[in-house]
């Protein structure tokens, strides 16, 4: 082979290598485009949503706020309608259990399973201020057909301690401060969880315990732990391109500190919540997760304008309509340990048994549920 020959292979062999270096580069970085800082620490925070799912303890803590205030006027061919209302409400709230299997738990709808396999207590306070001014007047006589006017505020403590024993503590007060009238109620009794149980069957109890959470943001704040829950256990986080494409979707701005990282985004509930589009505003989110703990440890729903943009409609179009949301806010954490019932210390309660087990249901019923309809 001469000289030219060797110099010109020798050419091809570099020429080629070139090529495939730039292949190899260009396949990488293709390869890489979804291994961003942000994907990566998102996948942690999945990867620990994940682990904080199986944790055979749990404690929930939520509090909330809501501020609501509505306003109507009507005036139609027989009629001059005026109705303002003002709805405050607010609240705390405790669930804390162990459980053999976490898959077990499933709280989409209540607490049955709650009191068929855990062992722990759920606590709360919540109260509610409701002030209504309803007046209507007929056009043809000028004459109140009619008028309402409500000033009342509710408001209860709970706790249910689910063990061998079931204990039960509820007090509720009741004030109408238009009359200062004010109506107190109480019941705390402890009965064998078997004995209940077979006459008082966990799907009807835990009916009763819905009951007894009155205020509306139970479900709400039920819903939306769901929704989001099974929004991030769809993502397989051992894929790149899903957990790229889901910060991408829901545009959910990542940061990550030393022992915590925080996630902030709008959850758009038109095909979760809703049977129809509409154009109601997003949820505000923010979540930040305990690197270390792999507990929640702050997590904030605010709903102040996604309400506000359902009630702005006014769904007759007539007339003079105006709404505020002052607030909605719900906020807390999420525990992968148990908690101590701290709210039943030095509680006296009545004993029940089996000759007198159906009383506890009739008590409980009558002095437990914070909703009385002869108090209204």
């Amino acid at each position: 082979m001469n000289k030219n020959k060797i110099i010109y292979y020798l050419c091809i062999s570099l020429l080629m290598l070139g090529f495939g270096v730039v292949i190899a580069i260009i396949i990488n970085s293709f390869g890489n485009k979804y291994e961003t800082n942000e994907a990566k620490t998102m996948k942690n925070a999945l990867v620990i949503l994940d682990e904080n799912r199986s944790s055979n303890k749990k404690s929930y803590e939520i509090s909330f706020v809501q501020d609501v205030e509505y306003e109507e006027k009507k005036d139609t061919d027989l009629e001059i309608i005026n109705y303002k209302a003002h709805y405050k409400s607010n609240g705390s709230f405790v669930l804390s259990y162990e459980v053999a299997d976490s898959k077990k738990i499933d709280l989409s709808n209540g607490f049955k399973s709650f009191l068929d396999d855990g062992v722990g207590f759920m606590s709360g306070n919540q109260s509610e201020i409701h002030i209504i001014q309803n007046e209507e007047i007929d056009k043809a006589t000028n004459e109140k057909t009619r008028s309402e006017n409500y000033n009342y505020t509710l408001g209860n403590k709970f706790v249910i301690d689910n063990r061998e024993t079931i204990k039960v503590l509820s007090e509720t007060m009741y004030h109408n401060n238009l009359d200062d009238n004010k109506k107190n109620y109480s019941f705390y009794g402890k009965i064998n969880k078997e004995t209940l149980m077979s006459c008082f069957e966990s799907e009807r109890f835990n009916e009763a315990l819905n009951r007894m959470l009155f205020i509306d943001f139970w479900s709400d704040v039920n819903n939306l732990m769901n929704y989001l829950q099974k929004t991030f256990k769809e993502v397989n986080y051992n894929d790149s391109e899903s957990v790229y494409k889901l910060i991408e979707t829901m545009n959910i701005n990542v940061e990550e500190a030393n022992d915590a990282i925080n996630l902030y985004f709008e959850l758009d509930l038109d095909d979760s919540f809703k049977n129809e589009k509409n154009n109601y505003k997003n949820i505000l989110v923010n979540l930040r997760i305990n690197k270390e703990s792999k507990n929640v440890d702050y997590f904030k729903f605010d709903l102040s304008n996604y309400l506000f943009s359902i009630l702005k409609t006014d769904p007759s179009n007539s007339g003079v309509f105006s709404s505020n949301v002052n607030d909605y806010i719900i906020q807390g954490k999420i525990l992968n340990d148990t908690l101590n019932n701290k709210e039943e210390a030095n509680v006296s309660y009545k004993e029940y048994d089996e000759s007198n087990k159906f009383d506890f249901i009739d008590d409980f019923v009558q002095d437990a549920l914070p909703v009385h309809e002869d108090i209204y």
